[in-house]
């Protein structure tokens, strides 16, 4: 029963950010930037367009390998019985 519920909260909980994404796209701003970092095993590929991506790039950048690490670090700690 718990997992239902874990479930449908996840469900929800990314259908209110897909919403929220779209509400919040500009209509005519051709001055947007946009970035992201798609981590294909432990290369990972970053990318972005505009006039203000490099910084959305880096701070993608370091969040993915924050992502790794805390990803790491549970496996060690799981493994040790902790």
């Amino acid at each position: 029963m718990k997992l239902a519920r874990l479930r449908s909260a996840g469900f929800l909980i990314v259908a209110l950010g897909v919403t929220i994404v779209l509400i919040g796209i500009p209509s005519h701003s051709s001055d947007a930037s946009i970035a992201g970092v798609v981590l294909i095993g432990p290369f990972p590929i970053a990318f972005g367009a505009g006039p203000e991506s490099g910084p959305i790039v880096l701070l993608s950048l370091v969040a993915a390998v924050l992502l790794v690490l805390a990803i790491y670090l549970s496996l060690i700690v799981r493994r040790r019985g902790g």
